[in-house]
């Protein structure tokens, strides 16, 4: 489930699209006056400003925001990979929380549909677990479900969903 809003992408790629179709434009223009030679006679005309000097450093800043550029955008796609994953998962279990469950099902539905073949479910439920709160306390019940989530993780097949339903935070 993708819970990142699109548009963040959508942005990201069009700013590098932006910086990237710049350059190459700014490129093919340079190439097609010659601006090598041009500067060079620009620069023979006013010595004084010593443009020999101030040419590298504006292609130095030009390929140092560049590598900024592309070491920003890696470290925000990997914040955003963490938010989306910790987003769909239930703070307590680690395991996948309601909203993701629930889109998992539509997905399932819509492809049992398509394929013509079936799916199941299987929903636990623990009686009385307010008991278990109420008389040995919440990080007991906590606990609980921390073993309860391992069990079922160990018990289920790597293509298989494991997920909490109940809890305040789902």
């Amino acid at each position: 489930m993708n819970v990142i809003p699109s548009f963040t992408k959508q942005r990201l790629n069009k700013d590098i699209a932006l910086v990237v179709l710049f350059n190459i434009i700014m490129l093919l223009i340079f190439h097609e006056i010659d601006f090598l030679e041009t500067l060079y006679d620009y620069s023979q005309q006013f010595e004084e400003y010593e443009l020999d000097e101030i040419i590298p450093l504006f292609f130095t800043i030009s390929l140092s925001l560049l590598v900024f550029i592309f070491r920003r955008y890696g470290e925000l796609k990997t914040l955003c990979s963490q938010a989306l994953e910790s987003s769909n998962r239930d703070h307590l279990t680690g395991l996948y929380n309601r909203r993701y469950i629930q889109h998992m099902f539509n997905v399932e539905a819509e492809r049992s549909k398509r394929k013509r073949a079936e799916f199941s479910i299987l929903i636990i439920d623990i009686d009385d677990f307010k008991k278990i709160n109420d008389t040995y306390g919440h990080d007991t019940g906590d606990k609980v479900l921390v073993q309860l989530s391992d069990i079922m993780l160990s018990i289920t097949r790597t293509p298989d969903i494991v997920s909490r339903w109940g809890g305040k935070n789902s």
